[in-house]
Formats: C-alpha cells, structure tokens, sequence
C-alpha cells in the first residue's frame, strides 16, 4: 500500500539521538505521576510534588488550549475538542 503523502525526511543519527533522549526524560519524569494510584494524590501530596501548581490553573490551560485548538479542529475537520467543567 503506497503512502498517500511523502514520508519526512530522516533526520541524522545525533538528531534522532537527541529527541529520543528528550522523549526518554520526559517519561521518566511522567511516570511518577502516571503510575500513581488516584489515592495518592491525596495522601501523599503527589499533585504538590509533581506538578507544583494548583489543579484549577491547570484546567484553566486545557480550557485556554481548548478553545484556541477549536478553529483549527473546525477547519480541518479531524479530531475533537473535550472542554472541562470545573465544580
């Protein structure tokens, strides 16, 4: 099956090299708080250690980021937009 767009261009070794080693430290940083059970965030402050800003900021930028994506989504018809409501 032919790809309908030309592929990327390959970037070089030390290129490829660094954005997997960006992407590896990024993981290790996630991965503390993706296996973390839901209990902990209460009991043992995990969102504080983590994150360092409160939840409500943090819904705020998805909302903000949200809406900014929802033209682009409207134009190029793909994906969809989830809008959080805070209590």
């Amino acid at each position: 099956m032919a790809a309908a767009c030309p592929l990327p261009r390959t970037p070089d070794l030390p290129t490829l090299h660094d954005k997997l080693q960006g992407l590896l430290s990024f993981l290790r940083g996630a991965l503390a708080i993706s296996s973390a059970h839901t209990v902990d965030f209460y009991t043992k402050s995990v969102w504080q250690e983590l994150v360092d800003l409160p939840p409500e900021s943090v819904l705020a930028a998805l909302r903000e980021s949200a809406v900014e994506a929802e033209p682009r989504e409207a134009e190029t018809g793909s994906g969809s937009v989830l809008l959080l409501k805070s209590s």
